[in-house]
């Protein structure tokens, strides 16, 4: 029986769905997780109000957590109108997104080339492979969701305003282009991405390939029409470097020499390209890894250069190649490292989009090579079973880890070494869960790895005070001011256990201290110091 295509389609998003739904069937069971999800939900007094006219007026200017987010920040004020605290419901907004990711990808692809089967097949790994798991999962990591959708619905405007050429088209995919700009600005590469449409499969511009129903046009022209775009990107850029540089997002090592961040930047796309085809040791955060070996640079840049020329020579007769690797290499250069923000290396998230272009390569490739060949249709059911299966098999396992934050720094640790973010957000959970022994070992193990990390310094003195340990507690504390000398709670913490020691020499000498640097919360510890004054003598009495 030969189907319609419209009846393939409908087939193909059906099953898209139903697998997608079945790897992250996990989901429904998973916790708020300590890194970011309270910070964003909880702890955000505005998100945890909901919709309203002050949270609404925040969203639009805030820079809360040294970023620009809008949108994202609108849309969990709405779901937290909808569900409250209770995580369900903020999951499944993750994977509703998700889903219609994939279907509006596999749409869009299906309109550009007319291969709904091949067009299914991208979708369709886009929508199982690993790597996603934390754009998912995470419930903090809306934004990665949220932005694609509005990235696919730019494109989708973007080809429907070449087919009619209407101001009307136009306008609404900068509008729409806005909008995943205020979810997320990691989209300021999708100018890039259009013109590289425009080759194929738009061909707007002629690759040789002759097409009497496309009108070819000016390179000056296709630029011209970007211009929006491109001041939209700009603007965009601009306003991300000030805030995350305010906010003190952008690691000391952002301003390190650009050739060193350049190297490590190809370092990083050539193991971003081994994890989308072996995704394996998957985990929330990388440790950045301050010196590379000659071979290791030497062998990104051979690989990342050969591979460059190799799609650039092949554009005529396969253009395909072409635009799935500029796809990859355009869309992950904004954080790829070039400037390096943040404490991690690489993320997995990063891979949401440029992953696309990838999967194109690889699916149009496969097909063009098989097309014709003997059994042609049963090879390419078996090589799709023995990919997909096993991918959803793994993205299943890799929600589990996201179960709730001890679960999931776990798991980090099991695939990473010397990572000090995890130890010390391990530590941190732990404590929560007052389990202070176990995390004393966690936070040792950070602030060993890392001896300038405020935050390990900060929680190991919590640690070593709940475990006794005064002295211990004491120099922690000291050790994280001399991090952070303006970091007043851990004057606090510090005076506070010198005064109940006794010491109260050094406690008034920290109090005095304090005095320069948060007055407030030196009236606080003067007013502890009094308190613990008035009900000694009450016990004396």
């Amino acid at each position: 029986m030969n189907l319609s295509d419209k009846s393939k389609t409908i087939l193909a998003g059906a099953f898209i769905s139903l697998s997608t739904l079945i790897a992250y069937w996990n989901v429904q069971h998973n916790t708020l997780i300590g890194y970011d999800d309270v910070k964003y939900l909880i702890d955000n007094e505005y998100v945890r109000s909901g919709l309203s006219f002050n949270s609404i007026k925040w969203a639009l200017t805030a820079t809360y957590d040294a970023n620009w987010f809008p949108l994202t920040w609108l849309s969990h004020m709405l779901d937290m109108t909808l569900f409250g605290s209770n995580p369900l419901g903020h999951h499944l907004e993750n994977l509703f997104l998700h889903i219609t990711n994939a279907l509006l990808l596999m749409c869009i692809l299906t309109r550009l080339t007319g291969r709904i089967w091949r067009s299914a097949a991208v979708a369709l790994l886009f929508a199982l492979h690993p790597l996603h798991v934390e754009s998912v999962a995470w419930i903090a990591e809306r934004k990665d969701v949220l932005s694609t959708l509005f990235f696919l619905l730019t494109i989708r405007s973007y080809i429907k305003y070449t087919t009619d050429r209407s101001g009307y088209r136009y306008w609404t995919a900068i509008f729409l282009y806005l909008c995943g700009l205020a979810a997320k600005p990691m989209l300021v590469s999708l100018p890039l991405v259009l013109l590289l449409l425009d080759f194929w499969p738009l061909r707007r511009i002629s690759p040789n390939i002759p097409d009497s129903n496309k009108e070819i046009f000016s390179i000056a022209m296709l630029l011209r029409e970007k211009a929006p775009f491109a001041l939209l990107s700009i603007a965009s850029c601009i306003v991300t470097l000030i805030v995350q540089r305010n906010g003190g997002a952008m690691y000391e090592a952002a301003d390190q020499p650009l050739i060193e961040n350049s190297l490590h930047a190809l370092f990083n796309y050539t193991t971003y390209l081994r994890k989308i085809f072996w995704p394996s040791d998957l985990g929330v955060i990388y440790p950045y890894v301050n010196e590379l070996t000659f071979w290791l640079i030497a062998g990104s840049a051979i690989m990342i250069t050969g591979l460059t020329i190799l799609a650039g020579a092949v554009r005529q007769r396969m253009p395909y190649v072409t635009i799935g690797w500029f796809w990859f290499l355009v869309t992950m250069a904004p954080v790829a490292g070039f400037v390096r923000i943040g404490v991690h290396s690489i993320a997995d998230r990063y891979t949401y989009i440029p992953s696309i272009g990838i999967f194109i390569l690889v699916v149009w490739l496969l097909s063009d090579i098989l097309s014709g060949k003997r059994y042609e249709k049963v090879i390419i059911s078996l090589i799709s079973a023995a990919v997909m299966i096993p991918l959803a098999a793994v993205t299943w396992k890799q929600t589990t880890y996201w179960k709730d934050s001890i679960t999931l720094f776990e798991h980090n640790l099991d695939v990473t070494s010397n990572n000090w973010v995890a130890q010390g957000n391990l530590g941190a959970e732990l404590l929560k869960y007052n389990r202070p022994q176990q995390a004393l070992l966690h936070l040792q193990d950070a602030a060993r790895i890392n001896p300038e990390s405020y935050t390990a310094l900060f929680n190991l003195g919590v640690a070593l005070n709940r475990f006794g340990d005064r002295t211990g507690a004491i120099n922690a504390f000291s050790n994280a001011i001399k991090v952070s000398p303006t970091s007043a709670t851990a004057y606090f913490e510090a005076g506070r256990i010198c005064y109940e020691t006794g010491d109260k020499v050094s406690a008034y000498e920290i109090h005095s201290a304090l005095t320069q640097v948060d007055p407030d919360m030196a009236d606080a510890l003067g007013k502890f110091f009094i308190l613990l004054d008035n009900t000694v003598s009450a016990d004396r009495h």
